[in-house]
């Protein structure tokens, strides 16, 4: 496998926080059954930040409670306010900002952020609603989101390196007792490959994956969005000069 995609798999954290960042974001929330604020959320009279400023006026409303299960920067509020109908520029917008924003963040805050937003979208979201906004973001994106969907049976051939993707990070004991870690890797096809890597960047990716375990829509996210979008932007790195290989080896 080609060092390349390996580099770039290794970013991993950051692209799946970015992307359960934006899906909390767009996912339609839950409207409240009762009283005005629902008949005017129906009506699109009243926004998510009124709701917001009520609710925070109560007497038993916990600030600080709501400030930690806060999962976006403060500067992307304007995301979180914009209309159900967001417009493909703002979402390319929203995901540059997202990038810088977490890119700043330690691999530990990275993981700690990602499961915060993790548990926020189960919260918020159900399949149904997290595939129709998968499928926005990635209209937005000119991404397919079946490109890297589950292959029953596999394709039979060689392996595909030039749209492998990472799939997941297994790990087992070596003879001194260390961890070995492997990165498994699928093409378009739904063919395999086993990759070994280093132990600090298995490390990171291993604790990655076994999060997005835990969150069943988190696989959904990382095959319909994230993987095509690496794949992309693979693919539109500028091509090699003649002679050098393809992959970048």
């Amino acid at each position: 496998m080609t060092r390349k995609r390996l580099a770039i798999g290794i970013s991993l954290a950051v692209h799946a926080l970015l992307l359960v960042v934006l899906l909390v974001w767009y996912v339609p929330r839950p409207q409240v059954a009762t009283g005005p604020q629902a008949t005017g959320a129906a009506g699109g009279g009243a926004s998510e930040t009124e709701s917001d400023t009520s609710s925070s006026s109560q007497p038993n409303a916990n600030p600080s409670a709501d400030e930690s299960t806060r999962a976006v920067p403060a500067e992307l509020d304007d995301v979180a306010q914009a209309p159900a109908e967001v417009s493909p520029q703002e979402i390319e917008q929203s995901i540059e900002s997202q990038i810088r924003s977490a890119e700043t963040l330690s691999d530990e805050r990275k993981l700690t952020e990602l499961e915060k937003n993790l548990k926020r979208l189960e919260s918020v979201a159900n399949e149904q609603s997290v595939q129709q906004v998968s499928s926005t973001i990635a209209e937005s994106l000119g991404l397919d989101v079946d490109q890297y969907a589950d292959k029953t049976p596999p394709a039979e051939g060689a392996f595909d390196t030039h749209t492998a993707q990472l799939s997941d990070v297994v790990r087992t004991r070596d003879e001194s007792g260390d961890w070995r870690y492997e990165t498994v890797m699928v093409d378009a096809e739904g063919r395999q490959m086993r990759v070994p890597t280093d132990a600090a960047g298995g490390q990171q990716l291993y604790d990655t994956f076994e999060l997005m375990k835990r969150y069943p829509m988190a696989r959904g996210v990382y095959q319909s969005i994230v993987m095509p979008m690496l794949q992309k932007m693979l693919e539109e790195e500028t091509p090699p000069r003649p002679g050098e290989p393809a992959d970048g080896n």
